[in-house]
């Protein structure tokens, strides 16, 4: 990945619908798979997250070894990941369950289940991650992507503050 360049996203720079724009335009760029955290509360059904399941299923595929945005001590960087395809389709669905962008936090309520961090894959690397609790995310490109980036007036910046 030392070819890629990294750069960082912040939640107070972009509107809702330049998120959307980035994730269409990484798929125009060889994005090819998502993950997103599924998370409930212990004691509480998941109804939210099983809503999602649902209307994904036609594009999920098999879990694979993926690096993953955030990892808790014990946990190694890659890890098996649940994954979808990414089409146009899956990204319309998505938008359903993150109404106000990529960095809806929380999405969904704690009590029915809830949506983090999603992450979007180019060759089985991280292309686009965001830490939804975090409101930031990394954009890894090719050098000559950038400029890309910038015509879509997506702002980044040098360096991350949390992740």
């Amino acid at each position: 990945m030392s070819a890629y360049v990294e750069r960082y996203l912040f939640e107070q720079d972009l509107e809702a619908e330049q998120t959307w724009w980035l994730v269409a335009w990484c798929h125009s760029r060889g994005a090819s798979e998502l993950t997103i955290n599924l998370l409930g509360l212990q004691g509480h059904d998941e109804r939210f997250c099983d809503h999602f399941r649902d209307a994904m299923a036609e594009f999920r595929i098999a879990d694979a070894p993926r690096e993953h945005m955030v990892t808790y001590l014990g946990d190694a960087p890659v890890r098996p990941a649940p994954l979808w395809r990414l089409t146009p389709e899956s990204i319309a669905r998505l938008r359903e369950f993150l109404p106000d962008g990529l960095f809806t936090y929380p999405a969904g309520e704690w009590t029915t289940g809830c949506l983090e961090n999603p992450t979007f894959y180019r060759a089985g690397h991280i292309m686009l991650g965001i830490v939804s609790h975090e409101y930031e995310g990394v954009l890894k490109l090719l050098p000559n992507e950038q400029p890309a980036i910038d015509a879509l007036g997506i702002k980044t910046r040098d360096e991350p503050q949390w992740i």
